[in-house]
């Protein structure tokens, strides 16, 4: 009884690794269906005859090719991260009774057009398997069949979940660096406009003041730190700057208070106006602020 028992064990063990994966039918629409990629299943599709089914795949997915085993009897048509499919009728040569031939034309049928394909995309591989259900056959076809991925959904969440955090952290640094500067004891001059070219939002400043001695310009991490010069009588000089960390922002450190600075990296250009020059005069060595000190840096070379 025990020896039975593990032989039918093994036997549903078996038949549940070979299994194919049917899709779920929409509960507005049995039409409309639904299957969990796993690259070891084949996913079964059944059609009828005069009409079209399509398979879609993932969003960033471009299908390359699409190959039925019995392709004279199936035509699959790729269009972006889709498959459009359906069986079409075969002609065939038959001797007539004059003994000449007659072409014939034998319609999809569940018998003969039962085969595979096996899809090609820039991601995946799909194997799946054709029916044809007949004419007389109560049962529906597939319209649609959209894959899902779990894991891959998952892990799209987690990081725009992330992103979102980081964000939040950033913008929540930001707004306390800011308002520890604004309560200082030494004045800050925050009064600066910044005017960025085409296609440079990487490195546009999230913000910008001085005290009256240095310039301070801080950069998120998604941004690049560009070099930076003094515009005077139209004409761009060389500044000594240095470069802090103030929690997760960078933060460009300029030597001097100038009107105009410009911002550079490769086309990449912002221009930032110093609206306050000149209005704020900080005491040698004074104390910024006991949450956000200032370093600085000088350049030996």
């Amino acid at each position: 009884m025990r020896k039975l028992t593990l032989i039918t064990l093994i036997i549903i063990l078996n038949s549940q690794a070979w299994a194919a994966a049917t899709p779920q039918a929409s509960r507005y629409d049995a039409r409309i269906q639904q299957v969990i990629y796993n690259p070891q299943n084949v996913t079964v599709v059944n059609t009828k005859p005069g009409f079209m089914t399509t398979l879609v795949f993932d969003n960033d997915e471009a299908v390359i090719s699409a190959s039925p085993g019995f392709d004279e009897a199936w035509e699959a048509r790729a269009d972006a991260n889709r498959v459009n499919i359906r069986p079409v009728a075969l002609t065939q040569g038959a001797p007539g009774e004059d003994g000449n031939t007659t072409q014939v034309v034998i319609p999809p049928n569940s018998r003969d057009w039962h085969t595979n394909m096996l899809i090609v995309t820039n991601k995946r591989l799909y194997n799946v398997e054709l029916n044809v259900i007949d004419e007389k056959s109560p049962q529906q076809p597939a319209y649609l069949v959209s894959y899902r991925y779990p894991g891959d959904e998952r892990n799209r969440a987690n990081k725009e979940a992330a992103a979102r955090q980081k964000e939040w952290e950033q913008k929540q640094e930001q707004t306390q660096i800011q308002k520890a500067l604004r309560t200082a004891q030494t004045p800050r001059n925050w009064n600066y406009t910044k005017y960025p070219g085409k296609d440079s939002y990487s490195i546009e400043p999230d913000f910008a003041y001085d005290d009256g001695r240095f310039t301070f310009i801080g950069f998120s991490p998604n941004k690049s730190v560009p070099s930076v010069t003094k515009e005077q009588n139209g004409q761009e000089y060389v500044v000594n700057s240095s470069i802090q960390r103030k929690g997760n922002f960078t933060v460009l450190v300029i030597q001097e208070i100038a009107p105009r600075l410009v911002l550079r990296s490769g086309d990449a250009v912002v221009g930032l106006k110093n609206n306050g020059f000149g209005k704020v005069h900080a005491a040698d060595n004074s104390t910024v602020s006991d949450k956000v000190e200032r370093v600085e840096k000088t350049d030996n070379t």
